[in-house]
């Protein structure tokens, strides 16, 4: 029904006559927003696994966007592929790769969440005179719930550490690959270094999606402020998640052109900068992904069993360095 009022032929028109200039800007923020979700993982990965490099991860990220956006509800499952690439890649255990994209999943749905904070009382307020006074009251109640979250952190900081260094459980191959995920997902969030990536790379993967949106609007000739896109960007993306369709395709276009059309934007211009936008997402994902995944199958073979023995005292975990355990000898049996 958007396509019907705005018009088919209009919205032909207006990405025909598309700006390229504005075209190759929304472009250019498209990759770096895959950059940036890239080099997040990287280094959250090596805080676990120091032998991971950055170079192979825009591949495993494309590949695994091209999973969610062939198939409905596995979004779950990109992790677990993005964990197995990695695990191709740079070796060690998946349960140590699968931590790492854990942890980075969840500091960018909090980074998500904060920039939903900031953007919201500018979005229920509309008018662009109160957009300033907004913008400034809800970014100060997004700080306010961050420091309260990372004040809590740091009071658990030392149980995080030590619950993450503790035991593996017993039991079989999927319990114990379970627990070493978690414990490696809480020595990450007891990581100074690993949270403070996350939640910078999350604020700016959101950033980067919305100036893209916005210089794809500003391609098909409608201009908007860049907070506006930004706000339909993460309403139109959750609306797309929550709804398990593929890459959310549909009700992400949908509900960023519901956004636009709230806030007083034309109708025609607003879909047509949406379809353009996600368009460019779509076909980085394809072709940047269907590459990433021919080359992993070409390549063959892998690094190490996923899922090792239970490590003895001198096998030690990925990541660390430690010194095997030397066995003590009785002192009447030593030799001179």
């Amino acid at each position: 029904w958007q396509v019907r009022g705005a018009g088919a032929g209009e919205l032909v028109r207006r990405l025909v006559r598309a700006s390229p200039g504005w075209v190759a800007a929304a472009g250019l923020l498209t990759a770096i927003r895959l950059g940036i979700f890239s080099a997040r993982l990287w280094w959250i990965s090596r805080r676990l696994h120091p032998e991971c490099r950055f170079r192979p991860y825009p591949g495993i990220v494309a590949g695994s966007q091209l999973l969610v956006l062939g198939l409905p509800g596995m979004r779950p499952a990109a992790s677990l592929l993005r964990a197995q690439l990695a695990r191709r890649r740079f070796g060690g255990r998946l349960a140590t790769h699968l931590a790492a994209n854990l942890a980075d999943q969840g500091s960018q749905a909090v980074a998500w969440a904060a920039c939903a904070v900031a953007l919201g009382p500018a979005l229920v307020l509309r008018g662009p005179r109160a957009a300033g006074p907004a913008l400034l009251s809800g970014l100060a109640a997004s700080l306010a719930a961050l420091a309260v979250g990372w004040g809590w952190l740091r009071h658990r900081r030392e149980d995080l550490a030590r619950w993450s260094h503790s035991p593996a459980p017993g039991g079989g191959r999927l319990r114990r690959a379970a627990g070493l995920t978690l414990r490696g997902a809480a020595g990450l969030a007891a990581d100074r270094s690993a949270l403070g990536v996350g939640l910078a790379g999350g604020a700016g993967f959101v950033l980067a999606g919305g100036l893209a949106q916005a210089a794809a609007l500003r391609a098909v000739g409608l201009s908007a402020p860049w907070w506006v896109a930004v706000a339909a960007v993460v309403l139109g993306t959750s609306a797309g998640a929550a709804s398990n369709a593929p890459g959310g395709a549909g009700v992400a276009e949908a509900t960023q052109a519901a956004v636009f059309a709230a806030l007083g934007l034309p109708a025609g211009p607003a879909l047509a900068g949406v379809f353009l936008a996600r368009g460019l997402h779509y076909a980085s994902v394809a072709i940047l992904g269907s590459a990433a995944l021919l080359h992993e199958a070409r390549r063959g073979g892998e690094a190490a069993p996923a899922f090792l023995p239970p490590p003895t005292p001198a096998d030690p975990q990925d990541g660390d360095r430690q010194r095997p355990a030397q066995e003590s000898r009785p002192a009447g049996r030593r030799r001179a």
